[in-house]
Order: structure tokens, then C-alpha cells, then sequence
């Protein structure tokens, strides 16, 4: 179970910025994204796919509530990310593709 949170990167989740997402979709971008890790180049541990599937997961939420770059920016932020924002934003513009 995610945690819910208070705030994103110092703003409160009941900000504008984040539309009305509820904080527990918040919480949620944030856990997947935490957990998408590109960690071995070679992808020895078969994590590549994982990752992929998480950060899917995130974009997907963050489509939903239609939420801005800049709440993307500040969700991908929030805590040290092992992929780009870029990567993230890729994710987030496949989803509106398909």
C-alpha cells in the first residue's frame, strides 16, 4: 500500500496544480516511479521490463487527471529518479498516442 502525501516537492497535493488528482494517485505516480530502475546497463537482473511497466503505470495516472508538465516535473522530482525527466514525459505522451 503507497503512502498518501502532503506535499510534492514542497507544494501541498491540494494545490491547483495538481488538479484534483486525489493525493493517493499522487502517492502513487511517486511509488511507481521510485521503483522504475534502469539500474544494470545490461540488464543482468531482467529489470528493464519492470522499470518499463512502472513507469507506464505513472504515465497512465498522471493522463488520467490530465495533470500539467509542470505537476510531472514536480512529481518526477519529488525523490532522485534513476531515468530522465524526458523518459518520463516519453511515457506520458505514448499513453495519449495509444
Amino acid at each position: 500500500m503507497t503512502a498518501t502525501l502532503e506535499k510534492i516537492k514542497g507544494v501541498p497535493v491540494t494545490a491547483p496544480l495538481f488538479k484534483t488528482a486525489p493525493a493517493e494517485d499522487l502517492a502513487q505516480i511517486v511509488d511507481h516511479l521510485s521503483s522504475a530502475s534502469y539500474h544494470f546497463a545490461d540488464d543482468s537482473a531482467k529489470e528493464w521490463g519492470t522499470a518499463r511497466e512502472r513507469l507506464k503505470k505513472a504515465a497512465e495516472i498522471v493522463n488520467r487527471h490530465q495533470l500539467c508538465s509542470r505537476a510531472i516535473a514536480a512529481l518526477h522530482g519529488h525523490t532522485p529518479q534513476l531515468f530522465s525527466l524526458d523518459d518520463f514525459l516519453d511515457a506520458v505522451l505514448a499513453g495519449c498516442r495509444s
